[in-house]
């Protein structure tokens, strides 16, 4: 039986010291509608919700499509919403913290929220909410101040199905998202949900990212660290001898790498892979490599137990 795939969790330099410990406990966060602060009057929308595409009215998606909504109450009329969109070969968000009261307020995606923290350019992108009753309400999304879609937002009687219509202006087919509601754990057990790797019809990995991925391997198993000459510079911690012992020692206990499975590609955009070796299985992600080759992000995951 194939093993299910885990949440990725990407380890950041600063983060190796407890990586022999992380990767045998899995952490989830409490679900989103147990969070203090937040008023009852949003709680039917707060949660996770996953699109069921065979209930939606859309055109039919490609292999490997999936979108993942998250709302969570955050007080004093605040709500956050977090969108995100997998496909097979790319995945992006939207975000927006709003109140529903008619107002407009800015949302982003990957690409202008990178502007904007780069150099202050702010979102064309704006929502506004007008709440109709406890489980309804209506959205419009505009770009430069012009409307480009809208309809109603509906969260079932018994909360567990959220339904989303849009018709943009001038058109006359609206299309009809269905989401199912989900907890954070079933996004772990579920073998392509959330955030594991999506592995879609004909997907291959990028060219060299297999390759570069045994190299990190043998430069873990030998220094206790990543292999920094094959990454894009970045800062880099201080030298740590005592970590990297530690983390050296952990990948030598593996044993000797037997092979390398290709999984399919992360949310983030990363190859996923599987490593086997003589004692265990390691799960990592690759970010596509520069156009000199260099090694542009790099992911541990937690195997299941």
């Amino acid at each position: 039986m194939r093993r299910r795939h885990p949440l990725p969790l990407a380890v950041s330099l600063q983060a190796l010291a407890v990586l022999a410990c992380a990767l045998l406990v899995l952490t989830l966060p409490a679900p989103v509608d147990a969070q203090p602060g937040g008023s009852s009057g949003n709680r039917p929308f707060v949660g996770i919700w996953r699109l069921d595409p065979g209930k939606s009215h859309l055109p039919a998606p490609p292999n490997g499509f999936a979108v993942y909504r998250q709302y969570e109450d955050h007080g004093g009329g605040w709500m956050y919403h977090t969108v995100i969109t997998i496909t097979p070969r790319r995945t992006d968000f939207l975000f927006t913290a709003a109140r529903y009261d008619s107002k407009q307020y800015p949302v982003y995606n990957a690409a202008n929220l990178g502007s904007f923290i780069r150099g202050g350019e702010r979102t064309p992108r704006t929502v506004e909410f007008t709440r109709i009753d406890a489980n309804k309400f209506l959205w419009t999304d505009r770009f430069n101040g012009r409307v480009v879609a809208g309809g109603v937002c509906t969260v079932s009687a018994d909360g567990n199905t959220l339904t989303i219509t849009n018709q943009p202006p001038g058109q006359q087919t609206m299309t009809e998202q269905v989401f199912d509601r989900v907890s954070p754990g079933s996004l772990a057990q579920a073998p392509n949900a959330g955030f594991a790797p999506v592995l879609a019809q004909g997907a291959k990995p990028r060219p060299g990212t297999e390759a570069a991925a045994r190299r990190q391997i043998e430069a873990l198993q030998a220094t206790g660290q990543p292999l920094f000459s094959d990454m894009v510079a970045r800062k880099r911690p201080a030298p740590d001898p005592q970590l990297a012992a530690r983390v050296s020692a952990f990948f030598r206990n593996l044993g000797a790498l037997r092979s390398i499975t290709f999984e399919g590609v992360l949310p983030n955009g990363y190859d996923a892979y599987r490593a086997t070796f003589a004692n265990g299985q390691l799960n990592m992600g690759i970010g596509p490599l520069s156009p000199d080759g260099k090694v542009t992000g790099l992911s541990l995951l937690l195997p299941r137990p």
